[in-house]
């Protein structure tokens, strides 16, 4: 399952300069500072597919769910339970 560190590292590695990683926390409002817009919504979304097996339905891709690094974990934490009870 893809924890918050796994998102943390996706978000720094991909939208962030070196020099601001730092200041980013599970809390850091992702929209309203710019660190991701809503092509990088879609481009997480492809990530978590491709990557790690999870398909983010449209519901899920709604940007409240991608607020904060804590909201984005919590999302796709309870996609993989309910994946988990499939099975």
């Amino acid at each position: 399952m893809v924890g918050t560190l796994a998102v943390y590292d996706y978000v720094v590695q991909r939208y962030l300069d070196t020099d601001i990683d730092e200041e980013l926390c599970a809390q850091t409002r992702l929209l309203e500072t710019g660190v991701i817009d809503e092509s990088a919504m879609r481009d997480f979304a492809h990530w978590m597919e491709t990557v790690h097996g999870i398909t983010l339905s449209a519901d899920e891709l709604r940007a409240e769910n991608f607020e904060t690094l804590e909201r984005l974990s919590s999302t796709i934490v309870r996609h993989g339970h309910r994946q988990d009870s499939r099975e």
